[in-house]
């Protein structure tokens, strides 16, 4: 909890100080320790967040985030981890914090401020202090919390506490009657000596203890009675004890203690010598979990201990960032915590998937086999809706037909397209065009599928269908597409067929969702097929291709969404085009939530996919793509199908969530950063428009420029520059970013066919 943060340096170290933030946002990981894996940062909005707890289901999550517009403080919001879906319930001014949700998944708790006649001079105050580059409080206890219940949306907001004092880190007991919390509500009742004013003022957690009461606000009773900080209290999952962090009187160090939920039998569990807290239960009853600065309180590690701290804590994280706050979800499964290890080093929410076994293991308490296999039946997990089976089958039927390496095949191109047509064809969809010969430069011949009873056919060489709106709020059509390949030999279709098959699923999952009445679109969504990226700028050009309907009955793209080679998940999955729109950011998050993926959110727009063509006609545009499979001329390895379906889920739920919304998303044109003068100066202007080749084709060599000294000339396709291999634009950049003037490098172009390799002097840019 943020909120037990006594110390300035755990306070930068948890919540962060403004840095500046690298394209790829947050440390993803397959493992940070023998306990945790499939790693990965939950949240990205606002400022910062943390301090996460699990519906009573598992399937929702309430934390605090600083993405409240016009507030400077934390506010609580639900996050569904289904869908994405997030949504504040605290009132959205003053401080809030410390939120639970009921067990009965309807009611949610937190602690707030905003009663407080003060509020604005204090949020005020928050604003100047930050302008003027002050630091604030280590937390601020701030006298007026109160804990407060609301139905899950946020409705019906009640009081239960009332009372002058810091109310707040509370918790529901596991059968909902009685909630658990801290408070120093003593020290303003008048009965305080005057020697104690003085260190209320400067210091009011030292007279936080633990109290008690019923889920009603009803019988209030105080169970700890000792100097220094008693917070934090969390129920054993069976309901009969409590455990909380119990600071020394001099605020330096804390351990954590257990007790009976009556106060009595107070047990201290942990004897580190340093600042111990946060602790929470595991669902077995078998061990806690907790923070630590035994390592330095500039890097907090998890630990873990048993019940009864009968054996020495056994250390669970170890990386030089700041990990607190754990919390298990209610099957013992996932582990979420608070971490700043992310780009811009601001605290944000972490989940990986825990090892109980291993946990169990390394504590001396893994029991007979039967014991084990009691556990796992409480600890169960569900599937996608999207099926890596279905996933599978779609490879293997489109797969085959393709030379093996990176050859498209012309002879595949038809088949691939019948078999597109014949899966639109099984689906609740209608066609997309009306015209079956739009692409009139298309080199393979035009094929039609629109006798009898097939609905989705040939658009050109293209194959589209629409899924239609019931009541849509404008023209405007979401696009969803994936392509083949090239046209031109070595275009890779072979690697290209996962993204076609994960489209696939995605035209299933969101026509039977909208055929069910589980999802609804604002708005037209097309699913669109290109044989060859360079297909793709006719269709936009012309709204449904060149040739299509009048211009007045053409929809307005509201987002051009596209997947590649999505099979191939060896590190991170990379979304171009995330600064094409102000959604992006926001959406990526929410649905990434019941996904789990490792992610890569990258501002620039792939010029290997048919975006670039969207993006330059003023569409929004993401991109989704694990990499491709090197050019061997043989088989590629088995794609990694289990990952191939998390992908395609998380583009349908990004698609779901642009079709659902009333306006469509903002466009953004992509500022290019301006380099520093006196920086590296090669003299060539890449082609913007070409796509589908590797390396970076020149549109123009400067007269008298270093790249014409060195024998370049327009056409040339830059394929490395210095040491670093050049596919696209983002490489070309990037090897840009390595050199410096005066600096001789290797550079290597091809030009018809031929590769050659010359030596190019930088120079320094005016």
């Amino acid at each position: 909890m943020l909120r037990h943060v006594l110390s300035l340096a755990l306070l930068s170290a948890v919540v962060g100080f403004a840095t500046p933030a690298s394209a790829t946002e947050g440390l993803q990981g397959s493992a940070i320790s023998p306990f945790i894996s499939n790693v990965r940062q939950l949240t990205f909005e606002g400022r910062r967040a943390g301090e996460g707890y699990f519906g009573p289901d598992g399937r929702k999550l309430i934390f605090q985030s600083e993405r409240s517009p016009g507030d400077p403080f934390f506010q609580i919001y639900v996050m569904d981890l289904d869908t994405g879906d997030t949504h504040r319930v605290s009132p959205g001014v003053g401080r809030a914090t410390c939120s639970w949700i009921h067990p009965d998944g309807k009611h949610v708790m937190f602690s707030s401020s905003h009663l407080d006649p003060h509020v604005d001079a204090a949020q005020k105050a928050e604003y100047e202090r930050r302008n003027e580059g002050r630091r604030g409080k280590r937390w601020d206890y701030d006298k007026s919390y109160d804990i407060f219940v609301a139905d899950l949306d946020g409705s019906h907001l009640r009081n239960l506490t009332d009372t002058i004092g810091y109310d707040a880190e509370g918790s529901f007991s596991p059968d909902g009657s009685l909630i658990a919390f801290n408070s120093n509500r003593q020290a303003y009742d008048g009965s305080l000596p005057p020697a104690d004013q003085k260190r209320l003022e400067e210091q009011p957690e030292y007279f936080c203890e633990i109290y008690l009461m019923n889920s009603d606000g009803s019988n209030v009773r105080r169970l700890t009675d000792r100097p220094g900080d008693d917070g934090g209290p969390f129920f054993s999952p069976d309901g009969r004890r409590i455990c909380w962090r119990a600071f020394s009187e001099d605020g330096v160090h804390a351990e954590i203690w257990t007790m009976n939920i009556d106060g009595s039998d107070k047990k201290q569990i942990t004897h580190l010598g340093a600042m111990s807290w946060a602790p929470f239960y595991h669902p077995s009853n078998k061990y806690l979990i907790f923070a630590t600065s035994l390592h330095g309180f500039d890097n907090f590690e998890l630990y873990m201990v048993d019940v009864n701290g009968t054996k020495d804590p056994v250390r669970v994280t170890d990386v030089e960032d700041a990990d607190v706050l754990p919390v298990f979800s209610p099957d013992g499964r996932r582990l979420a915590w608070t971490s700043n290890r992310t780009a811009n080093h601001q605290g944000q929410l972490f989940i990986g998937d825990w090892n109980h076994d291993a946990a169990m293991e390394r504590l001396g308490l893994a029991g007979s086999a039967d014991d084990r296999a009691a556990d796992a039946t409480a600890m169960l997990s569900t599937s996608a809706e999207i099926n890596a089976d279905d996933l599978r089958q779609h490879v293997a039927r489109l797969r085959d037909c393709f030379p093996p390496g990176r050859q498209t095949g012309r002879q595949c191109l038809r088949f691939v397209t019948d078999y597109v047509a014949s899966v639109f064809n099984s689906l609740p969809i209608e066609p997309a065009g009306e015209d079956a010969s739009l692409f009139q430069t298309c080199e393979l011949p035009l094929i039609e599928t629109r006798g009898g009873p097939e609905k989705a056919k040939w658009v050109g060489c293209n194959v589209l269908a629409r899924l239609r709106s019931d009541n849509p709020v404008d023209d405007s059509v979401v696009v969803v597409g994936a392509h083949v390949g090239s046209l031109k030999e070595g275009g890779g279709a072979e690697d290209h067929v996962s993204g076609v098959s994960g489209l696939l699923e995605i035209a299933q999952y969101l026509a039977l969702s909208a055929q069910a009445g589980d999802f609804t679109p604002a708005r037209d969504v097309i699913f669109a097929v290109f044989v060859g990226e360079e297909l793709s700028p006719g269709f936009v050009a012309g709204g449904m291709g060149v040739g299509g309907p009048p211009a007045a009955a053409r929809p307005r793209f509201a987002a051009y969404i596209d997947l590649g080679s999505v099979g191939r998940l060896d590190g991170p999955v990379r979304l171009t085009g995330v600064a094409t729109s102000p959604v992006w950011r926001r959406e990526i998050e929410r649905r990434n939530v019941p996904i789990g993926l490792p992610i890569a959110m990258e501002d620039f727009v792939d010029p290997n996919t048919a975006a670039v063509h969207f993006y330059a006609s003023g569409v929004p545009v993401l991109s989704l793509s694990c990499g491709q499979a090197a050019d061997t001329g043989e088989r590629s390895p088995e794609l990694h199908y289990d990952e191939a379906a998390r992908v395609a889920r998380l583009a349908a739920l990004i698609t779901r969530a642009v079709a659902v919304q009333k306006a469509p998303p903002e466009f953004t044109p992509i500022r290019k950063p301006e380099r520093p003068r006196g920086g590296p100066y090669l003299g060539t202007v890449p082609d913007m428009t070409a796509v589908g080749i590797q390396g970076v084709r020149l549109a123009q060599v400067t007269a008298g420029a270093p790249a014409e000294k060195a024998g370049l000339k327009a056409g040339d396709v830059v394929v490395q520059l210095g040491q670093l291999p050049v596919a696209n634009l983002q490489d070309y950049s990037k090897a840009l970013d390595e050199l410096r003037p005066g600096q001789q490098v290797p550079i290597v172009v091809e030009r018809a066919g031929q590769r050659f390799e010359s030596q190019i002097t930088v120079g320094a840019r005016e």
